[in-house]
């Protein structure tokens, strides 16, 4: 009887993704990008994953389309990491929300970076769509990732800004509404802040 009941369980294990096995997956996915682990990138991916962008940015550039974990993992951030230093990225949540049929949809985030050749400091923003798909052999991965940048800006040397952020923060965990009203205090911030009120409204309608 127990054995009956144990194989129900990782079947459904198998059917539905956790919300503990999602979130380290999204974790995994922050730390492999903000500092430069291609290995974890390719952990977190299954073999024929799809990374696709929607750019609406004019200062920074990525590819369209990635497919299959070892490409992503070596392609995704090929120059990000030789521009732009002091990565920190965040989920602009306290939790995980709704998972249905194994996708995260309307996931939104924020980036602060440091670029190199300049000295100034990038605030980007913008939501990711994310469908898991369980494998035998590796468990659960990440089978499509679309990632949409809204609003990038550059806002010169803040230090005072990441030090703001990684007092409030849990990284890589950030609540919306706070995330909102600190983007607010940055005047060349505004386009940055203006999405993320958006974001606060449909979360709370």
């Amino acid at each position: 009887m127990k054995t009956d009941l144990k194989k129900m369980e990782d079947a459904v294990k198998m059917i539905n993704i956790s919300k503990e096995e999602a979130k380290n997956l999204l974790e995994k996915y922050f730390y492999g990008k903000d500092f430069d682990h291609s290995d974890v990138l390719a952990s977190i991916f299954s073999v024929d994953a799809i990374v696709a962008f929607r750019n609406n940015s004019e200062i920074i550039d990525f590819p369209a389309t990635l497919e299959g974990n070892v490409f992503i993992s070596e392609n995704l951030f090929l120059d990000f990491h030789k521009n732009f230093d002091q990565i920190k990225s965040y989920y602009l949540t306290s939790e995980i929300g709704a998972i249905t049929e194994n996708r995260i949809l309307d996931l939104p985030w924020l980036v602060v970076m440091h670029e190199k050749q300049t000295g100034a400091t990038r605030i980007g923003t913008g939501s990711y769509d994310l469908t898991f798909a369980y494998h035998a052999d590796s468990g659960w991965l990440i089978d499509r990732f679309d990632i949409a940048i809204v609003e990038m800006v550059s806002i010169g040397d803040s230090p005072l800004l990441y030090k703001t952020m990684q007092d409030a923060a849990s990284y890589p965990w950030f609540d919306l509404a706070q995330g909102q009203q600190l983007v607010s205090t940055i005047p060349a911030a505004q386009a940055v802040s203006q999405y993320l009120l958006t974001q606060v409204a449909k979360k709370s309608a």
